[in-house]
């Protein structure tokens, strides 16, 4: 099983853990306008890679204001979307929730990338999109993890 499948299934059981859960999404497209909303969309380089394979690059041009896979506020990349996506709900609430979502399923992302070796960055998605194929900039014969941000996804 290659990291991609892995990603997926993880993914999966994130999905089903929030079936359990039920926040409320009305699919309107505001968390995807950054700015707007007030927040950075972080994500991994191993997730932001996977993004641009599975959905293909972004239709619209990158800028960090709105996401770029966000078409007539409909996402165009909603089965591969990354972890923040999927955790993020507009709900007052589910802040507390998502951050514990989070935190646990970033975990496993990282030990991911750890597995395969592939490197690692935690940026905003919108800088992570800009870049090149994690598998060619990975070289294990260096030292594969490179982080951006701190070891915790908390202080994201």
């Amino acid at each position: 099983m290659g990291w991609q499948t892995e990603l997926k299934e993880i993914y999966r059981e994130l999905e089903e853990d929030l079936s359990k859960l039920a926040p409320e999404c009305k699919a309107r497209g505001l968390c995807c306008h950054f700015e707007d909303f007030g927040h950075v969309l972080f994500a991994s380089s191993l997730e932001a890679d996977y993004l641009r394979r599975k959905a293909g690059p972004p239709k619209v041009p990158i800028k960090k204001e709105v996401c770029p896979y966000l078409v007539d506020n409909l996402c165009t990349a909603r089965e591969h979307r990354t972890l923040g996506c999927r955790v993020f709900f507009c709900q007052k609430d589910w802040l507390s929730t998502s951050q514990d979502l989070y935190e646990t399923y970033y975990r496993r992302i990282k030990q991911l990338a750890r597995k395969y070796p592939l490197e690692w960055r935690y940026a905003p998605l919108v800088e992570l999109l800009r870049e090149g194929d994690i598998e060619e900039r990975a070289n294990p014969s260096e030292k594969p993890y490179s982080t951006c941000h701190s070891e915790g996804a908390k202080s994201a």
